[in-house]
């Protein structure tokens, strides 16, 4: 996953690399709800085990629950509802619920990107170079033998990749690479991020971006949920109300994106788990919807798992 492709709209690039043609996701080809909404509803259905990767933070760990008996993950499911339960009154509430996601959400990025780092840390010096990333995502052409589109996409990379780089050594460690790579969790990497995005699409040039701008070329739906969802989430971002974004307003707009997906998770999980509908969880509640939250061999996944491993 290439994380700072995630906070603009939907476009697809073709670069010449010396691996050949390969796809490249222009900045924000997925925001972070589309990505969610890719992992969440495969073949549009929801995929009970992304769930269980948000709640857990780790892919590896979801696996490991997909391997236990069911009372063992119902055990250790209880063990974490009790981490949760910050005000220790024996429930989960809707914001604890909430706290605990979006701090799991950025442990199961932060899991993802350390096993992709590698492969932009060409030299394995545990350090990723501009050049090393610029190389890795664009291919081995010279500057001058981009398209000038490319051009402008590698120009506004090196933007964010600057700010990224805290120390201002020219490379990235294991966490300035995160914030490379998931701006949407740094308010100043944000900040970058929506003032490159204005200079980029604001086609007619007035400092300001329209929805149809900052949509570009990727069609919408206007029936479509996200696309009324997103439409919306602008209209609360365009303070002065004149119909478009300025570089603050699109701060205050991509910064509620992860608030949105996060909100939509614990909805989803409230609705399930919360039988007595009094917005809170009890443990027993927790426990005997454990299946939505972690998971066990129970759920069929353990099996599939050992399936994929086997014929690996």
């Amino acid at each position: 996953m290439i994380g700072i492709f995630t906070l603009l709209s939907v476009y697809v690039h073709f670069v010449q690399s010396d691996k050949g043609m390969r796809e490249v996701e222009e900045h924000g080809a997925r925001s972070p709800h589309e990505r969610w909404q890719n992992s969440h509803y495969a073949d549009g259905k929801h995929s009970v085990h992304a769930d269980h990767q948000v709640v857990l933070g780790s892919k590896k760990l979801a696996e490991e629950f997909d391997r236990l008996d069911a009372d063992v993950a119902q055990s250790r499911l209880l063990t974490l509802a009790m981490t949760m339960d910050v005000d220790r009154d024996g429930f989960i509430d809707r914001e604890e619920l909430t706290h605990w996601i979006r701090g799991s959400l950025k442990k199961l990025e932060e899991e993802e990107a350390e096993m992709d780092f590698s492969q932009y840390d060409t030299d394995a010096d545990g350090f990723v170079s501009w050049d090393e990333y610029r190389r890795s995502v664009y291919g081995t052409f010279s500057v001058d033998e981009y398209e000038n589109e490319t051009e402008w996409m590698i120009h506004d990379d090196e933007l964010i990749f600057k700010v990224a780089d805290m120390n201002e050594d020219g490379k990235l460690n294991l966490t300035e690479y995160f914030m490379l790579v998931h701006p949407e969790f740094y308010p100043e990497l944000q900040k970058t991020l929506a003032i490159v995005t204005v200079e980029t699409k604001d086609t007619d040039g007035d400092g300001l971006l329209t929805f149809e701008e900052y949509n570009g070329e990727m069609s919408l739906d206007d029936q479509d949920q996200y696309t009324m969802s997103r439409r919306a989430r602008m209209g609360v971002a365009d303070k002065d109300k004149d119909g478009k974004l300025n570089s603050d307003e699109l701060y205050e707009f991509l910064s509620s994106e992860i608030d949105e997906l996060v909100d939509e998770e614990v909805m989803h999980l409230f609705q399930i788990a919360d039988v007595d509908q009094d917005s809170r969880l009890s443990m027993a509640e927790i426990t005997s919807s454990y299946d939505s939250f972690v998971g066990s061999e129970a759920t069929g996944y353990g099996e599939l798992l050992e399936i994929m491993h086997e014929e690996l």
